[in-house]
């Protein structure tokens, strides 16, 4: 599955937009990050590498706290068929934001949009 699968399926959320790691310019309102955080299991054969997966995690920051985000979330991650982490929450007071976030794991090799 590609990065940009997954990025461009969350955009579907109304009213939150999502990139890859973080913002280079001013972040909108709400927004939210998806960061690629590591590998997590990798196996070889034959001295080459056969398989891969990586840890990933979904941020999002909201001014409300509203729970009905953490359906809109992880229907879209269902839909991609993804295994994820209960949300976990808080509240930035330095950015009076709430921060959302899952860890999700993707097996690789992670691809963009045109990789073969």
């Amino acid at each position: 599955m590609s990065i940009d699968t997954i990025l461009d399926t969350l955009n579907e959320i109304e009213g939150i937009a999502f990139v890859l790691d973080a913002w280079k310019d001013k972040a909108p309102d709400d927004y939210g990050v998806v960061e690629l955080t590591g590998e997590v299991r990798t196996q070889w054969a034959d001295n080459r590498m056969v398989e891969q997966e990586f840890r990933c995690r979904v941020h999002l920051y909201v001014t409300d706290g509203e729970m009905e985000w953490i359906r809109k979330v992880q229907e879209k991650l269902d839909r991609l068929e993804l295994y994820y982490t209960m949300p976990a929450r808080e509240y930035l007071f330095g950015i009076h934001k709430v921060h959302w976030s899952w860890e999700f794991w993707l097996d690789g090799p992670v691809e963009a949009d045109g990789d073969g």
